[in-house]
């Protein structure tokens, strides 16, 4: 777990399931101008964000998940992969209806499609992002997404549509390659 400090006037929590350094770091410094009403708090694997959202759920209002969580070439534990996640939020997701939002952004175009259409099903608003151009991504559509959900229960359809035309885009762009 790699968490930022608490902060005066933080409501609640950002978890952010991903084990890339480089997209870390790129997402700590795209948070810090957005001025969040949440803490941001980052797992490099599924068993770690299980056991803490297990304990923390009720105070997260976005999480944002990917898929693979491991590192080619590193001899370490199997870290688990995003789909462990969706798994334990399809298992525990409250009756109430208090569910946070749920952030996909993985290249595996059908996984990531398989763990949104799960999340649906559960009842979770979900947004999908699709990396492309090394980090770039994370300026242009993640933080977008993060800004614009936040608390937010509807988004215009405007914007999930505009928001669907370009990650249909960067899907046809990935298969081509």
């Amino acid at each position: 777990m790699i968490a930022n400090t608490e902060v005066a006037g933080k409501t609640g929590y950002l978890c952010i399931i991903e084990n890339d350094p480089s997209r870390i770091g790129r997402m700590t410094r795209a948070l810090e101008s957005l001025r969040l009403s949440y803490t941001p708090i980052f797992f490099e694997d599924s068993r770690a964000a299980i056991g803490w959202l297990e304990a923390n759920a009720p105070n997260v209002g976005i999480i944002s998940l990917d898929y693979d969580l491991y590192r080619p070439g590193e001899s370490m534990p199997w870290p688990g992969d995003g789909m462990d996640v969706v798994e334990w939020l399809e298992s525990s997701a409250p009756k109430d209806g208090s569910l946070p939002m749920v952030i996909v952004h993985s290249a595996r175009c059908k996984t990531a499609q398989m763990m949104e259409n799960r999340l649906k099903k559960a009842g979770y608003r979900t947004g999908r992002v699709v990396p492309h151009e090394n980090t770039l991504w994370i300026e242009d559509e993640w933080v977008h997404l993060v800004s614009t959900r936040e608390g937010k229960d509807d988004v215009p359809a405007s914007e999930d549509s505009e928001l669907e035309k370009r990650i249909q885009s960067e899907i046809l762009k990935f298969q081509k390659r």
